[in-house]
């Protein structure tokens, strides 16, 4: 069961890599408060499997250019 949560962040932090061009910018973006997340710092919101879906699909309109 752990295994399965570690490779989703594993998968989660790689898909966010893949829209941010440098760890740096990752790094600062999951320590940030996001309004797309209700004000809450991605890094909070990464222990449960909804919270990591939470992220995910801000990420995902970020990469798609969705930004309401």
């Amino acid at each position: 069961m752990q295994s399965e949560q570690i490779l989703d962040l594993l998968r989660l932090f790689s898909y966010s890599s893949s829209i941010f061009d440098s760890d740096d910018i990752v790094r600062g973006w999951f320590s940030c408060e996001i309004p797309a997340l209700s004000g809450s710092r991605p890094v909070d919101l990464l222990d449960t499997f909804q919270g990591r879906a939470m992220v995910r699909d801000v990420l995902g309109r970020i990469k798609r250019g969705e930004f309401s």
